[in-house]
């Protein structure tokens, strides 16, 4: 009993630490470096429709999230995100995904609406086929979050539970 308790506040003290450390922001404008053998393979549903420039935007995040290229992944989240969490939080976060290869992304649906400061927000439906073990094949969907600022699209890093102060709407 006191041991899982103890457990328990300890995983509790790591949250709250990965939350509340330090910010620090990339201004660099992210390059994309080619990895040996890594191609994005995206599939859409017939009416798929990008809103203007995301489409670049999301391949370009995607490649570098999967080829581990984290610091210029990290330059492409959303100014809100980047206040809040600082790159060492963010690739702790992200860097879970390095051993799972991508094999495909399969975009299912495309929501964007007007965000409050006269920007667009874009909700994309994206389900991921990711290898974890050599012809294990397992999905993930997410609704992944795009945020236009002033013409450039920014992805919006969400996980309520470990970044609880970071808002989009």
């Amino acid at each position: 009993m006191k041991k899982s308790f103890c457990l328990t506040g300890i995983v509790f003290i790591a949250i709250i630490a990965l939350t509340f450390s330090g910010c620090t922001s990339v201004k660099e404008k992210p390059e994309v470096k080619e990895k040996a053998g890594f191609q994005i393979n995206i599939t859409n549903l017939p009416d798929f429709k990008w809103p203007a420039g995301l489409e670049k935007e999301y391949k370009k995040y995607w490649t570098l999230r999967y080829t581990d290229q984290f610091e210029s992944a990290y330059a492409m989240e959303a100014p809100q995100f980047r206040e809040a969490v600082n790159f060492d939080q963010y690739k702790n976060y992200v860097a879970r995904t390095s051993n799972q290869k991508l094999v495909e992304i399969e975009l299912t649906q495309m929501e964007t609406y007007d965000s409050f400061d006269g920007g667009k927000i874009a909700d994309v439906g994206t389900r991921f086929h990711l290898e974890r073990k050599k012809d294990r094949i397992i999905q993930k969907y997410i609704e992944d979050k795009w945020i236009r600022i002033d013409k450039q699209w920014f992805h919006g890093m969400r996980n309520r539970l470990l970044f609880p102060d970071v808002k989009y709407e």
